[in-house]
């Protein structure tokens, strides 16, 4: 079921020629959190929960590297977001 409703939403995005802007606003939020979270990774107590949040998005945060590769004008984008999931 919740295949279905991607793909639906799916569609929906790209014919509302949205599509590119939703991509680039998605690959910014999760650069601005990968690199919030890099130096409070090796935080002692901070650590941990910064690692479960990365977790969490994990799928996130590899659907805006996989764009980003694929888009010749976003790859510096892409290199921030992996050095800042470096030690993720």
């Amino acid at each position: 079921m919740l295949e279905t409703i991607r793909e639906y939403a799916t569609e929906q995005l790209t014919a509302s020629g949205e599509e590119e802007a939703i991509q680039e606003r998605h690959v910014q939020y999760f650069l601005r959190l990968a690199e919030e979270a890099d130096p409070r990774l090796h935080h002692p107590t901070e650590g941990d929960s910064w690692l479960a949040r990365l977790e969490a998005e994990d799928a996130n945060l590899r659907g805006a590297l996989a764009w980003c590769e694929a888009r010749q004008d976003m790859l510096e984008i892409g290199l921030r977001l992996a050095g800042a999931l470096a030690w993720y």
